[in-house]
């Protein structure tokens, strides 16, 4: 998402390491390169942390929120939000609605809330909460770090690709799946292993594979995949696709 230009008439409150209240109408509010405290009222808001350790609650509404540098804790609050972490160790709610949660880099701990959200961990090693929803997960598609990834309740997605690091996925409760790219059906055939016992391998034309239990309805499974020296763990998946 590209930032919107700041109008300066617009700009309601502009902080420095203090404690901003906002208010019920669409709030537009830049911090400093302090530790910035942001508390923002209903309405569609706007906010950019900058530099420093920044609290941003957004409140409810459709808010973008950027952490940017610092140890940033951003509580988007409901609605269909966006919020970035920026660089450094950052803690990210969305709550609910259909939100878009990047953490960015360093090593963030990011949850969706309720809804159908995207989270995306970005370079570090992060811990990703999809919670109820049909979601879509990426811990970092080539930052080789080990991330963690929780789909929660919903049909949820977890992509990964070589490089990505020796990530962990569990798919919780739904038909959970995992998005693979870089990788052919061979390569999967070949690294694969399947820890739950008693299934049936089924693969289709798509490039997917599946597995059914002795009565021939569909299973989840349990397992991990490894390719160039690294391994992709998983519990709770319903589904392979690779492309």
């Amino acid at each position: 998402m590209t930032r919107k230009p700041i109008d300066s008439a617009a700009l309601e409150k502009v902080v420095g390491g203090a404690y901003l209240p906002g208010t019920d109408g669409h709030d537009t509010t830049i911090g400093t390169n302090e530790a910035d405290s942001i508390v923002l009222g209903a309405g569609n808001d706007y906010a950019e942390g900058r530099g420093g350790n920044d609290y941003i609650d957004a409140g409810a509404g459709h808010d973008e929120v950027y952490g940017d540098a610092g140890d940033d804790a951003i509580f988007a609050g409901a609605g269909n939000d966006f919020a970035a972490g920026g660089a450094g160790n950052d803690y990210i709610e969305g709550n609910d609605g259909d939100d878009v949660i990047l953490g960015e880099a360093g090593t963030d701990a990011l949850t969706g809330g309720a809804g159908n959200d995207i989270v995306v961990g970005g370079d570090g090693a992060d811990n990703l909460q999809g919670d109820a929803g049909d979601d879509t997960l990426i811990g970092g598609f080539s930052d080789r770090a080990a991330d963690s990834a929780f789909g929660g309740e919903g049909n949820d997605t977890f992509s990964w690709s070589p490089g990505g690091g020796n990530d962990y996925f569990d798919g919780g409760n739904g038909r959970d799946a995992l998005t693979i790219s870089g990788m052919t059906m061979a390569q999967l055939q070949q690294g694969l292993q399947v820890y739950t016992p008693g299934l049936q391998l089924l693969e289709n034309s798509a490039g997917g594979v599946s597995f059914v239990n002795s009565q021939g309805q569909p299973q989840s499974f349990s397992g991990q995949l490894t390719i160039g020296g690294e391994t992709l763990r998983f519990d709770n998946v319903e589904r392979l696709q690779v492309g």
